[in-house]
């Protein structure tokens, strides 16, 4: 497969790590889909995952971004749209959880957790809105939580 086929394309929010982003990216590789991965400090891990999608043919490309700032998302969303033509499907698993006793939690640390759990699926799933709306086929856009919303 080629990054200029047909075939639609899924982006992952999260995915670099061994999680679940990556597991949802495999899974859509083995359905035909062309597969942007999303990573913001796992490079590593990101290059192995997309080396990994690459050699089984999957057409798979990783990019990097601070989700919680709205230029790298939409950087994101363009990097993957200049990559393989169009955007099909965002999912959105990009999270961090820090277990805190209650009276530990300082200013700081809800202003880390809200943009990397706020922002960082707001701000790709509007930039991915923008580039669906235009496209005659739509798209979908998938946000995923952690158990950790209904129990923190």
């Amino acid at each position: 497969m080629s990054l200029a086929d047909s075939s639609p394309v899924a982006l992952i929010t999260g995915s670099g790590k061994q999680r679940v982003g990556s597991v949802i990216a495999e899974y859509l590789a083995e359905r035909g889909y062309r597969i942007a991965l999303h990573y913001r400090s796992s490079e590593a891990e990101a290059f192995e995952t997309r080396d990994k999608l690459r050699a089984g043919g999957c057409a798979c490309e990783a990019f990097r971004a601070d989700l919680g700032r709205v230029d790298e998302a939409e950087s994101l969303v363009a990097q993957t749209v200049e990559a393989f033509g169009r955007l099909d499907v965002l999912v959105t698993t990009a999270s961090i959880w820090s277990p805190t006793p209650l009276d530990e939690v300082t200013p700081d640390d809800l202003q880390k957790n809200f943009a990397a759990n706020t922002l960082a699926t707001f701000y790709p799933a509007r930039a991915a809105g923008r580039v669906m709306a235009a496209q005659p086929e739509g798209g979908s856009i998938i946000t995923i939580g952690d158990t950790a919303i209904d129990r923190p």
